[in-house]
């Protein structure tokens, strides 16, 4: 059962992922209703999402190898034990709980902060994202509504090469828009 601060939590991470997507469908002056699977594709980005849970790997692996003495450790470590042993919803208990939306499994010790393999995490986000371009048909004529600009994005706007994107060509801001207009 969740707590009525993880729904408010959860409420303000995706008004903050909203905004974030606004924000970057604004800079490239394209509709509000473009897909946000393409818009973080076309630009190369990761969604916040991933980003957070990039942070706070790095902060959990980051207290994991600390010192034994570490102030912020011990917390980490009775945080840990709270979670696993009085079942406590808290930080550990909810990173342990989104860990496992992802099929990865923290052991259940608390005598230790556990090592958090950022690869195997990445591999599940990715995942994740990738599925909104899965089941894609590729006709837009036999696409469902919702899904025909961005079943038309995928098969031939979508870009090949992510190594020299063109993005970073040395056009106008008010060109590099209207050709994302175009493209999406």
């Amino acid at each position: 059962m969740h707590s009525p601060t993880d729904s408010a939590a959860n409420n303000v991470r995706k008004q903050l992922e909203q905004k974030y997507m606004l924000y970057l469908k604004r800079l490239c002056g394209v509709p509000s209703t473009t897909s946000h699977a393409v818009i973080l594709a076309e630009l190369n980005m990761c969604s916040l999402k991933h980003f957070w849970w990039q942070q706070t790997i790095d902060f959990w692996d980051a207290l994991a190898s600390a010192p034994a003495s570490c102030l912020h450790k011990l917390v980490l470590i009775d945080n840990l034990q709270d979670a696993f042993l009085h079942g406590v919803h808290n930080f550990s208990w909810s990173v342990c709980h989104c860990l496992c939306s992802f099929g990865y499994h923290l052991p259940t010790q608390v005598q230790s902060i556990p090592i958090i393999d950022v690869n195997t995490v990445t591999a599940g986000l990715e995942h994740q994202a990738s599925l909104s371009w899965s089941n894609l048909s590729s006709n837009p004529r036999t696409a469902p509504t919702r899904n025909a600009k961005l079943c038309t994005w995928h098969n031939w706007f979508r870009p090949f090469n992510t190594s020299n994107p063109y993005f970073l060509l040395p056009v106008s801001g008010k060109r590099m828009k209207r050709f994302l207009r175009f493209r999406l």
